[in-house]
């Protein structure tokens, strides 16, 4: 099914020249393109019944009230079809776009500049996935989202799916995940995949000119993994690691493994790397076993380790789906969604896992900013080539010349004046130019919500420009964004302002002792620094 009409040229709009005849659909069984309307569906944001404590009942960090109009967002198809979810319309012809689950089994990249509301795109699609399949969803957050957090997790539980929230801002309340269990047990035999996986998960093997530090990093972990497994420490935490890595500096030149050693010593500073309530433990394992949708906060802007964490975290479900299905367990799907996901993807790992994830049945969902950021990360064209479908919400420099690229060449005419002499003529010429016009992309570029639908691998289909419709207000996301997430017990009494008074006198001798010691010393200073005699 395609998601919008070509548009004919008009009849006489080139003189001289019919107008092309719409060709036929590609793929399909001899449908008709058309465009779908949908039945409407319940919403997720609603009141959180485990909300915070302090919702107040002024109502001012209240969940907001239901949605009741969700005719935007379909929960069954109608008959014969497949489930959609709604995007929104096309800018040019008003009908509705909207993409089915079958496309979106396949790698899906989202790009745009902040404020161009790509987590809003992301969280509504988290939320369909939720309503709509049974898969696990793992929300790697790196942009910190805190409306997106409380979405999806009201999403969870009004679908009554398992849920857990990691966080790395110290005062929330979170889970924990121990990034070391997917190496368990760790022995001579496996010493080489446990040094892979951790060179693979924070991007450590470097290329190009940096590649003299990949090797360094991959001999600092084969040592440090080899050390452990021979003194028989078959289940390593990261303060285990950490430790052995700075034993080795100490045969190596330190400054040779600073990369290695630095990213260990940051992740044996957070606290949800180690092992807590069992009851909050995120094991990928049982994520996918259970369908879990696990919600990761990640604030890398006060703490550079959080990216490692999500990279962890994000290798730790990859690694579970690959080996449910080499063990041969009853398939499971993963729902892998990656905002900000130029900050972890500077290895060939994430490059092939971007080609590879559908032979695991992972739904690998990506973002980020720019084409520049991909360049510099090197995924510029692996994530092109290997992501089907595209949506586009700020088209800027190269993105303009490839939306132009991808879009099939049209008759376009030219007219001009003709001075030959004292005569004066009209000319009209016609040459052909790509049917998306600069100006367009530019105008899409500069206007919030609107972007561009690209797929690829189901026949040749225009980019489309569509205006992306949330399917809640401005108020309601905004209130999401201020509704706190659980804090811990510790952090609001640590936060709690003191009611004692601030202004009361001290009586004690000792304190009159001190102060009339002070007078005595400011009278003296104030005497030295006076040109004025002393009256006697």
């Amino acid at each position: 099914m395609g998601f919008f009409s070509r548009r004919l040229p008009v009849p006489g709009e080139f003189p001289g020249r019919e107008p092309e005849p719409e060709p036929e659909p590609a793929g399909g069984n001899g449908e008709s393109r058309s465009l779908h309307r949908i039945a409407p569906a319940s919403s997720p944001v609603g009141p959180d019944a485990d909300g915070p404590a302090n919702a107040g009942q002024d109502g001012r960090h209240a969940p907001p009230p239901p949605l009741t109009d969700r005719s935007k967002c379909p929960s069954r198809p109608h008959a014969n079809e497949e489930p959609r979810i709604h995007l929104g319309v096309c800018v040019s012809s008003g009908e509705e776009v909207s993409l089915s689950l079958a496309q979106l089994e396949r790698p899906v990249h989202i790009q745009g500049g902040t404020g161009e509301r790509k987590t809003l795109i992301l969280a509504h699609l988290t939320e369909r996935f939720i309503a709509l399949t049974d898969a696990a969803v793992v929300y790697v957050d790196l942009s910190e989202d805190q409306a997106a957090a409380n979405y999806v997790t009201d999403a969870a539980k009004q679908h009554g799916r398992p849920k857990r929230l990691l966080s790395t801002v110290s005062e929330h309340v979170s889970a924990w995940f121990d990034p070391m269990k997917p190496i368990y047990p760790l022995t001579q035999d496996h010493v080489v995949q446990a040094k892979d996986y951790f060179m693979a998960a924070l991007s450590l093997s470097h290329q190009g000119k940096h590649r003299f530090w990949g090797k360094v990093n991959d001999i600092a972990f084969l040592r440090a993994f080899k050390a452990l497994a021979a003194r028989g420490v078959t289940e390593p935490h990261v303060e285990d690691v950490r430790q052995e890595l700075e034993r080795t500096s100490r045969v190596v030149r330190k400054q040779d493994m600073v990369e290695a050693l630095l990213e260990f010593e940051q992740l044996a500073t957070q606290r949800v790397l180690y092992r807590g309530s069992p009851a909050d433990e995120i094991d990928y394992d049982q994520v996918l076993e259970s369908k879990m949708v696990v919600y990761l906060l990640l604030g890398v802007l006060l703490n550079s380790a959080a990216a490692g964490v999500g990279a962890l975290n994000a290798w730790g479900a990859v690694s579970a789906a690959i080996r449910r299905k080499r063990r041969g367990l009853p398939p499971r799907r993963l729902i892998l969604i990656i905002d900000e996901y130029a900050m972890v993807a500077h290895s060939d790992a994430y490059r092939l896992l971007v080609v590879l994830c559908r032979k695991f049945g992972i739904t690998l969902i990506v973002a980020n900013q720019s084409t520049q950021q991909l360049r510099e990360a090197g995924n510029d064209q692996i994530v092109f080539d290997s992501t089907p479908t595209k949506l586009w919400m700020s088209p800027l420099q190269d993105d303009i010349e490839i939306i132009r690229g991808l879009s099939k060449e049209t008759w376009k005419q030219r007219k001009g004046l003709s001075y030959r002499g004292l005569s004066i003529s009209n000319q009209v010429s016609e040459f052909r130019d790509p049917t998306a016009e600069r100006n367009d992309v530019l105008d899409t570029a500069f206007t919030p919500m609107e972007g561009y639908l690209i797929e690829f691998g189901r026949g040749y289909v225009e980019p489309l420009r569509f205006r992306f419709e949330p399917p809640w207000t401005v108020e309601q996301w905004a209130e999401l964004g201020e509704r706190p997430l659980p804090m811990r017990e510790d952090a609001k009494v640590a936060t709690k302002p003191s009611l004692a008074p601030t202004n009361v006198p001290l009586d004690n001798a000792a304190h009159k002792r001190r102060q009339d010691v002070l007078r005595k010393i400011l009278v003296a200073a104030k005497d030295r620094e006076s040109w004025e005699p002393k009256s006697s």
